[in-house]
């Protein structure tokens, strides 16, 4: 159950009418600035509220952060709705600079040790970070990547430039009871044991290849040559260690792709061997595909099932053989929708990287293999055993004629978790006059159940209403109603009465026993002769 809060005010709760939201959305990356966009109704006790850059808003999902991070863009609209867009709490790192620097033979973990300090020096408490853990090291191949700088930068900057995009790993906010961490690690191996499986709670699945990137030829260059201190416009090149030859060439993928030359630099290398060993890594990256896949799939969590919930840098198995997949596959981006908590959208697996689309062991195209996954999946879900999903939902709505209050329960194929197999809803109305509770049931056909987009429902009806003191039970547009009143309890048909109970005797229009009537110890019973005795019963 997910809830918001604004520096610990309640914005959104579920079960609690005033605090609802009309919209809300997170959308959260590895390594980049979460968003968590929000819509507020005038009658929301936190509407204009909320302080621009400065309050504080977080998301929990039951008892677990999902959020924190402050506004940057509220606007109101034409019917005076709120939206309010947040960002994360890496964003912080853009209010503060770091100064020129000497950062030479260090570990990483002091460089980042020194930088948070910095940053926490110039930024309240509530955007201060600790360090965590630390496991990316220097890349001995490409020399001491992180050195030296006479300029100034955002702390943001520094991290994003100097570290992630020259060492790898990933950054991961960790929230404990005694402050914030900031982990800058290899892995992340927060394994997550709710699977997602073709069939079961796999709705849809994609897979792309993107060549942005591809060369089958690089020229790798060092740090610029210097000549009495002063920098020259040559570069240090791998030459005098690769046969005279500045490039690398892949002749493999030069007879996949064909030539494809690219330049990579590095800035701090000043040793042609180490050169040499940082192009042929980046000539190997370069003829590899970059593969992602899109998910989309039902959170079962969110369906009282006792599974994890879906989380950012979580390892999930995946099970997908029309993609031939069958491995535990990292959540590198997350979006949630807080009032359909139902469906949520993951990719994985962003940074895998093949050789060859055809690794798939398949000669189709790629539009063909997900055109057959669809397929696939189709016929799959159909002969699959239909397992619900339950969704409860309720709301109370209060108007100058009358109060309603509305429960319902709805119930979703598991293996097609958007698909409505049944709702069940209560709604009771009070007037000045009267109290109705009204009862409904959809039922979907089975028969049509996994055929075309048509849903066909049957709708059943029946109703309890007070009226002047009684109780009057009877399904709608029937002509049989039961009334139930101080001292009787009365039979209608169309209207008129037709029998009715009162002071323990039982009164009718007409009576017809179809066996036989017992009165007492006594009892009329026909006879297989046609005849009818009145006899002892009971001794």
């Amino acid at each position: 159950m997910y809830r918001l809060y604004s520096d610990n005010d309640l914005i959104y709760h579920p079960l609690i009418a005033e605090y609802t939201i009309m919209e809300g959305r997170l959308n959260s990356a590895l390594n980049t600035v979460g968003t968590l966009t929000f819509t507020l109704p005038k009658s929301n006790p936190s509407y204009g509220q909320i302080q621009y850059m400065k309050s504080i808003i977080t998301l929990y999902d039951d008892d677990r952060l999902l959020f924190r991070g402050r506004v940057f863009s509220p606007s109101v609209d034409l019917f005076q709705t709120e939206t309010v867009e947040c960002e994360s709490d890496l964003a912080f790192f853009n209010d503060s600079v770091l100064e020129p620097y000497d950062f030479r033979n260090r570990r990483v973990e002091d460089v980042l040790q020194d930088v948070l300090l910095s940053h926490n020096a110039q930024v309240s408490s509530d955007k201060q970070f600790k360090l965590g853990h630390v496991t990316v090291t220097n890349d001995t191949a490409k020399g001491n990547i992180v050195r030296s700088s006479s300029d100034y930068t955002s702390t943001w900057s520094f991290l994003r430039d100097k570290l992630l995009k020259e060492l790898g790993g990933y950054f991961y906010v960790r929230y404990q009871v005694d402050g914030v961490y900031l982990d800058y690690v290899n892995d992340l191996n927060d394994v997550n044991h709710q699977n997602i499986e073709q069939t079961i709670n796999l709705l849809d699945a994609k897979r792309e290849w993107f060549s942005d990137e591809l060369a089958t030829i690089v020229i790798p260059l060092g740090s610029k040559i210097t000549d009495d201190d002063t920098d020259t416009e040559d570069y240090v090149t791998i030459a005098s260690v690769n046969h005279g030859d500045k490039a690398l060439r892949d002749e493999h993928a030069i007879a996949l792709y064909g030539e494809i030359t690219k330049v990579t630099h590095h800035d701090y290398i000043t040793d042609p061997t180490n050169l040499l060993s940082a192009g042929r890594k980046d000539l190997a990256d370069s003829v590899l595909l970059i593969s992602k896949i899109t998910l989309t799939a039902a959170d079962l969590s969110k369906a009282g099932e006792a599974v994890d919930a879906f989380g950012l840098g979580q390892k999930l198995k995946v099970k997908i053989p029309s993609l031939n997949i069958d491995e535990r596959m990292l959540v590198s981006q997350l979006s949630l929708d807080l009032l359909h908590p139902e469906s949520s959208t993951l990719s994985i697996g962003i940074e895998e990287k093949t050789l060859t689309v055809t690794q798939l062991h398949t000669e189709h195209s790629i539009e063909t293999i997900y055109q057959n996954l669809q397929e696939n999946m189709k016929e799959l879900n159909t002969a699959a055993i239909v397992r619900a999903i339950r969704e409860a939902n309720s709301y109370i709505q209060q108007s100058a004629n009358e109060i309603k209050l509305d429960v319902s329960e709805k119930y979703y194929n598991k293996e097609k978790a958007d698909e409505l197999l049944s709702a069940v809803q209560t709604m009771m109305t009070q007037t000045s006059d009267a109290i109705s509770f009204q009862f409904y049931q959809y039922k979907q056909l089975q028969e049509t159940l996994y055929g075309a987009n048509a849903r066909q429902f049957t709708e059943l009806s029946r109703y309890i209403r007070f009226e002047n003191g009684h109780i009057i039970l009877g399904e709608q547009n029937s002509p049989i109603v039961l009334r139930i009143e101080n001292e009787r309890i009365v039979f209608l048909q169309g209207g008129v009465e037709s029998a009715y109970w009162h002071n323990r005797k039982f009164y009718a229009v007409d009576g017809e026993y179809l066996q036989s009537l017992k009165l007492g110890k006594f009892a009329f019973m026909p006879r297989s002769t046609g005849n009818l005795s009145f006899t002892k019963v009971v001794n």
